[in-house]
């Protein structure tokens, strides 16, 4: 069984990474602990501590991705990220900058502005390192595969590509969304809508199965989201829930002994953990959500009633 130091250690990037990061972040205390992270797992970062900064390092500066403290002075981090994706559609960017939540309270309460803003990912404070190497791991190879495939974006029929439907790149696999359906956007929106209500359902139960410590259901449910995401071509759900997937086996040794035979401490840890994970799950869920609920007005408004997928 692997401890959570060995994890860690798994996940450390040996090399500094080609990742140009910008912290938005006005705690100096969070500060800290946030650059003593990064450098730990081979990133470097600049320093804002607030929202009317972090505008203006990112229109300044080249970065690849901002880890974005929700709650700022003078711009928090909802309004500082709608600015910069305001920037970003006057100047027709390809590529996007990543913009990461950073926030302490109920994602609950910050996920539809977030979503709104056009923010990426989260993280829950206390930042845990697990997650943080996993996250700048999967959007530095998704930023590659961007740049990699950069063109510009086109306007979708005729309307401005909202900051939601400019990241659909990001969500969804469109190519191979493309090929499932022979080109059929008509099917490709169905499809969708399916694996929406679906990975719904599922999400609901494993949230409870997380709740109550139930490995099996945990790792059943998880194991049905991660298939139902590789199949439609839901990458940013998919690379979420193969990492929760592999963590509940890794954790299973632990949370299947008795109460005396174990640390509550270390049970505390990979429960907050699994509910970290399954959190990144339902955000990215409403992403793709959104985006596809856009794309049915987009379609409605046309008198053919054909919309495409692409950007």
């Amino acid at each position: 069984m692997q401890h959570l130091d060995e994890l860690t250690d798994e996940l450390t990037v040996k090399d500094p990474a080609p990742l140009k990061i910008l912290l938005a972040e006005d705690n100096l205390t969070n500060q800290k602990l946030a650059i003593r992270q990064l450098q730990f797992l081979g990133y470097e970062a600049d320093v804002v501590t607030d929202g009317k900064a972090a505008i203006a390092a990112a229109t300044q500066s080249h970065y690849d991705l901002i880890l974005m403290d929700c709650q700022m002075p003078i711009l928090n981090g909802f309004e500082a990220t709608a600015a910069i994706r305001n920037w970003e559609r006057q100047l027709s960017r390809s590529v996007q900058i990543i913009v990461v939540a950073m926030t302490a309270s109920d994602l609950h309460q910050d996920r539809e502005r977030a979503i709104a803003a056009g923010m990426d990912d989260f993280l829950i404070k206390p930042v845990h390192k697990e997650i943080l190497a996993a996250l700048l791991t999967h959007w530095q190879q998704r930023l590659a595969m961007n740049q990699r495939a950069a063109q510009p974006m086109r306007r979708i029929l005729g309307h401005p590509p909202t900051s939601v439907l400019q990241r659909l790149p990001v969500l969804l696999d469109l190519e191979h969304l493309h090929r499932l359906s022979d080109d059929k956007p008509e099917f490709e929106l169905e499809l969708l809508q399916i694996f929406l209500q679906d990975s719904r359902r599922q999400l609901e139960i494993l949230k409870q199965a997380v709740y109550r410590q139930n490995t099996p259901q945990i790792y059943q449910s998880v194991h049905h989201i991660r298939g139902a995401s590789a199949n439609v071509g839901a990458r940013a759900m998919q690379f979420v829930a193969e990492r929760l997937e592999a963590y509940v086996q890794q954790s299973m040794p632990v949370l299947n002994f008795s109460p005396t035979d174990r640390s509550l401490d270390t049970i505390s840890l990979k429960i907050a953990m699994m509910q970290e994970l399954t959190a990144k799950l339902d955000f990215s869920l409403a992403q793709i959500q959104l985006a596809v609920d856009q794309m049915r007005v987009l379609d409605q408004s046309q008198p053919s009633g054909h919309c495409s997928l692409d950007l």
